[in-house]
């Protein structure tokens, strides 16, 4: 899951390619940690060395510079933050519950919690700060 996920961020990063398959909430994550970033990309700028390239994807996929390994980074903390949201989104009969450490939000549609998410992206922080690592059972007494 992790090598797909990572594929479809960088892929989205650079080019700019939907990732409808992996869905909205990964875009939204992508959007709200990566946003400048992104524009940087795609106008062919490192946001690390500041460098204009010809083929930013040569430059932030290769192995060899430091650029690369700032990227490949910083990918991976975006699949952390999402693996989290991951976790603290738990799905009910007829509700999704976002469960952060300060409280517990429910929401009726998945695009409520989508838009949620976009106005407040504090939230990732807090979650990326504070995952919640409670089993299932755990999370389901405390909704």
């Amino acid at each position: 899951m992790r090598e797909r996920t990572e594929h479809y961020i960088v892929r989205y990063v650079v080019f700019g390619e939907d990732i409808k398959v992996k869905g909205e909430l990964l875009t939204v994550v992508i959007h709200t940690l990566l946003k400048d970033e992104i524009e940087m990309i795609r106008n062919g700028v490192c946001p690390y060395c500041k460098t204009k390239f010809k083929k930013i994807y040569n430059h932030l996929r290769s192995k060899t510079t430091p650029c690369s390994h700032s990227f490949t980074y910083t990918v991976s903390e975006v699949i952390k933050t999402y693996t989290n949201l991951l976790t603290n989104i738990v799905r009910g009969k007829d509700t999704y519950t976002l469960i952060t450490p300060n409280q517990k939000i429910h929401f009726k549609e998945k695009k409520e919690l989508i838009n949620h998410i976009r106005q407040h992206p504090e939230i990732l922080n807090t979650i990326k700060e504070n995952p919640n690592r409670k089993t299932k059972k755990e999370i389901q007494h405390l909704v």
